[in-house]
């Protein structure tokens, strides 16, 4: 059972540390684009981080689908192992798009869209020397690097900090599905938004 409670809270917190850097990465865009949000009430900007939040939930619900699912079987190698790539891989990857976004949004005043897979699509090499040219490609893949290294440190961290001590016993996957099930229906949930 202790094992069963380990492995939650590695889930719980890796979800909670995957809401929390999207959260950041909301209001890295602000900052960024303060002087268009200076206008905005705070009432509004509350609203907008909680519907912003309603978003991230879908993603992160997505991302989060394959590592609860492999925690409901014990005896698949490397689970733990597993669930860790595939969470750097993914939480990365959100952030990549994250700063990507900060200067889409201060160029055309609009998150990431298809504008951007159309733009690609008509002319990638003229799209591609523009970004080079126009944009800190340099800063933003240094603050895209800091920003996951991190993310990468911290969901080491949560993994060492919720590996079970020493040898414990395995417990049977009937028992794992009784946790792990709800989970698994909580984030199809999310992934509806």
């Amino acid at each position: 059972m202790e094992i069963i409670i380990d492995d939650l809270q590695f889930i719980l917190g890796a979800t909670a540390l995957l809401l929390s850097f999207a959260a950041l990465a909301r209001l890295l865009l602000l900052l960024f684009n303060l002087d268009l949000g200076r206008e905005l009430a705070l009432p509004e900007l509350g609203r907008a981080f909680l519907v912003g939040m309603r978003f991230d939930m879908v993603i992160v619900g997505a991302v989060m689908l394959l590592p609860i699912l492999l925690q409901c079987f014990p005896h698949v190698p490397g689970r733990r192992t597993s669930t860790l790539c595939w969470l750097d891989f993914w939480g990365g990857t959100m952030l990549f798009f994250a700063v990507a976004e900060l200067e889409f949004y201060r160029q055309f005043h609009t998150r990431l869209n298809s504008l951007v897979v159309d733009y690609v699509k008509e002319d990638p090499k003229t799209v591609t020397s523009m970004i080079w040219h126009g944009c800190p490609v340099l800063r933003y893949l240094a603050l895209w690097a800091a920003i996951t290294l991190l993310l990468l440190l911290l969901l080491h961290r949560l993994e060492l900090a919720s590996a079970p001590a020493g040898a414990t016993l395995e417990t049977t996957w009937p028992l794992r599905l009784i946790f792990f099930l709800p989970l698994l229906g909580l984030a199809g949930v999310a992934c509806r938004g």
